[in-house]
C-alpha cells in the first residue's frame, strides 16, 4: 500500500447484531492501516503499533476469528512455514509480505473503505473468492509465530500433525519405490498445465474447502499454495519419512473420491519442474522444497 492511500472508517449502527461480525473485522483492517502496518514503507514504530493492534484484536475475537478460518488451511500455511526455519527477521518480512499483498487485494480500487467493507462482506457470506480469508490467516501466521501468540483451538491440532519436523531420513531411492513410475489416471504431460498457468476456480471445487468435484484448476492452485501437502498426498509419507496420521490420510481418501488422484498430482509436478522423472537421489523433504523453490519462482 503507498504512503499516499487514505481509508475512511465506517460507521457501523450498535442495533444491527448480525452485522457485529463485519464491522469488528472492518474496524480492524481500518485500524490497521491507519497504524502504517500495511504501507510498504513502515517503520518500525508503525510496525510495533501494528502488532500491538494485532495482539489487541486476537486478545478480543479469537473465537471469532477462528470461525471463519480454516484450521486445515492454518495448519498447513504454519507447517510449510516452519519447515523452512527461516530466521525471526526474515520470517516476519515474508509474512508481513502476504499481509500487504492481500490487503492491496482486499483494498483495490479508488475507494479503499468501501472496496474493504465489500469484500469482507462477500467474504463472510461465502459470495466471493477467499482474499479476506487468506488475509486472516497470513495474520493468524504473523500472530503465532511472530508474536508467540496462542490461537483458540489450535495448540491440539498444532501438536499432533505439525510439530517441527526431524531431520529426514527416507529417500526415493529406497529397495521399494515408494511410488510407481506412472498411475492407472496418469494424464500425458501435453495434455495438462503447469503451475505457471492461471489456477483460480470456483470454491466448492476447492482441494481444501470445497466439497465438490476437484478440476484440474483446482488442483494446480492446490499444489501451488500447499506444496508440503502435494507431495505429502502423492507419497502417503511425511516429510520425514514417516507415516502419516490416519486423520490425515482419511482427508487424503476423501480428495481422491471427489476426483484429485495421484497420478494427476505426479504428472503437474513433473510438467512444472520439468522432469521426466523424479531424482532418485533427493529426500521426500529435498522434493518438497525443490517445488516451493520453482513455486516462488513462478510467482
Amino acid at each position: 500500500m503507498e504512503r499516499d492511500a487514505v481509508m475512511e472508517h465506517t460507521p457501523f449502527p450498535a442495533m444491527f447484531p448480525e452485522i457485529r461480525d463485519e464491522a469488528l473485522f472492518v474496524q480492524f483492517t481500518e485500524q490497521l492501516f491507519d497504524s502504517g502496518f500495511l504501507f510498504d514503507d513502515a517503520k518500525e514504530t508503525e510496525i510495533k503499533q501494528g502488532e500491538r493492534l494485532i495482539r489487541e484484536f486476537y486478545g478480543q475475537a479469537n473465537d471469532v476469528i477462528m470461525h471463519y478460518l480454516s484450521q486445515i488451511h492454518l495448519e498447513h500455511f504454519i507447517h510449510y512455514l516452519e519447515v523452512h526455519q527461516w530466521k525471526k527477521k526474515e520470517l516476519r518480512e515474508k509474512i508481513r509480505a502476504k499481509i500487504l499483498n492481500t490487503f492491496e487485494q482486499l483494498s483495490y480500487g479508488s475507494h479503499h473503505s468501501f472496496n474493504v467493507r465489500r469484500n469482507i462482506r462477500l467474504e463472510l457470506l461465502k459470495l466471493h473468492h477467499q482474499t479476506f480469508h487468506e488475509f486472516l490467516l497470513y495474520i493468524t501466521a504473523y500472530y503465532h509465530l511472530c508474536l508467540h501468540g496462542k490461537i483458540a483451538g489450535f495448540e491440539e491440532v498444532q501438536s499432533s500433525d505439525t510439530a517441527p519436523l526431524p531431520e529426514p531420513k527416507a529417500t526415493v531411492s529406497s529397495q521399494k519405490p515408494l511410488i510407481p513410475e506412472a498411475f492407472p489416471d496418469d494424464e500425458s504431460l501435453e495434455e495438462l498445465g503447469s503451475l505457471n498457468d492461471s489456477a483460480k476456480e470456483e470454491d466448492e471445487a476447492d482441494v481444501v474447502y470445497g466439497e465438490g468435484e476437484i478440476t484440474h484448476k483446482a488442483c494446480l492452485e492446490f499444489i501451488r499454495n500447499y506444496p508440503d501437502s502435494a507431495i505429502k498426498f502423492l507419497f502417503r509419507l511425511d516429510l520425514d519419512g514417516k507415516a502419516l496420521p490416519q486423520s490425515i490420510l482419511q482427508i487424503y481418501r476423501n480428495w481422491e473420491m471427489r476426483g484429485m488422484k495421484r497420478g494427476h498430482v505426479r504428472t503437474i509436478i513433473l510438467k512444472t519442474m520439468e522432469w521426466e522423472r523424479f531424482p532418485v537421489d533427493d529426500t521426500i523433504q529435498e522434493l518438497a522444497n525443490t517445488l516451493k523453490d520453482q513455486i516462488f519462482t513462478l510467482k
